[in-house]
């Protein structure tokens, strides 16, 4: 992947999961950190030196940047080294470069056709009751639980419409080149049907997997709450409407895959969901979802946090789990989400 050995600053989870999931062909050489607790140890038989041991570097070597920090990128800058980041939707991320991307889709591919660990490990509480979150991550975050907690649907309604007004570009995380889970999608949906289906994608959003699916090929559908996004899918051919997801106006029985993209984790009730999924599905129809796993890439709109046990309740009843297994959210070797694809009985 590259000729040149890696040095990786800081020495935080993301190096650590980026030794754990890097191809062979990427040699690591050494890891940086200010840190002075971290000098010293070794991270999977990786030494990490403080940032001096790189200003003495003689060899040309390429340095990942891990974290988000104006300082030190201006440091690197100085070093006249060629750095690359780990975030942001663009070139001079390590994780957007094109051969790092068709890395990760590969593996996660293989991941969700061969291991099994967690689907065998799965085991229930047998309770599909809804449930909030009980800590919180911002004083926002806390009011917008105890609003939808106490059912006042229209109260957390209004407190989301003003959030969410404050932001009218598209987020890097909303694009279908930056999200595994939408790639992974596409991949399962060409492998496993051959023949025209109808599809649905609850929460569309910005609407990135259904324009990215074959308009010709597969009768294509979407609900989401924002009016402004489903009319450029509806610009573009796409049957999408303006809905709940707790309540969608489609007919019983009409489709053949059910997507669920970060949804669950901001909706009022998730069983309510689920029974309208059910509703919707034919008999053997696909569900596949994706949600955050257990308090990774928090936000202030997310009201519960997920788990494998809590996924596994919430489906067990009315569907056969094909496989469970723990993705990134966007390009990276974080494995930070819960991805299921499951068959409804």
């Amino acid at each position: 992947m590259f000729d040149e050995k890696i040095v990786i600053c800081g020495a935080g989870d993301t190096a650590r999961n980026f030794l754990d999931y890097k191809p062979s062909d990427c040699q690591v050489k050494y890891i940086v950190d200010s840190d002075a607790d971290k000098v010293g140890i070794t991270i999977h038989g990786v030494k990490v030196f403080d940032r001096n041991h790189l200003v003495a570097e003689k060899e040309k070597v390429i340095v990942l940047l891990t974290f988000n920090d104006e300082k030190t990128e201006n440091w690197l800058e100085s070093l006249g080294v060629e750095c690359y980041k780990s975030y942001g939707r663009n070139d001079k991320n390590f994780f957007y470069r094109k051969e790092v991307v068709r890395y990760i889709d590969d593996e996660i591919l293989s991941k969700f056709m061969w291991d099994k660990r967690i689907k065998r490990s799965l085991f229930s509480d047998r309770s599909r009751d809804n449930f909030f979150r009980a800590s919180y991550c911002s004083e926002t975050n806390k009011n917008l639980v105890q609003l939808m907690a106490l059912g006042k649907y229209e109260e957390a309604d209004d407190y989301l419409s003003k959030m969410y007004s404050e932001f009218n570009e598209l987020f890097d995380d909303e694009f279908f080149d930056y999200r595994p889970a939408m790639r992974l999608i596409k991949q399962i949906i060409e492998m496993k049907y051959k023949e025209r289906i109808s599809i649905c994608d609850l929460g569309c959003g910005n609407g990135e997997l259904l324009l990215n699916l074959d308009n010709e090929k597969y009768d294509l559908y979407g609900a989401d709450l924002s009016d402004k996004r489903v009319s450029r899918l509806v610009s573009h051919g796409i049957n999408a409407v303006s809905s709940r997801v707790e309540k969608i106006p489609f007919d019983d029985r009409t489709m053949d895959v059910v997507s669920c993209l970060e949804c669950l984790e901001h909706v009022f009730d998730p069983t309510m969901v689920l029974k309208e999924i059910e509703r919707v599905l034919k008999p053997g129809g696909r569900l596949l979802i994706s949600v955050p796993y257990q308090a990774n890439c928090e936000s202030e709109t997310h009201v519960r946090q997920w788990d494998e046990r809590r996924l596994f309740s919430l489906l067990e009843e009315k569907f056969e789990i094909e496989n469970m297994i723990r993705i990134p959210y966007i390009n990276s070797f974080n494995m930070d989400n819960l991805f299921v694809s499951a068959i409804l009985r």
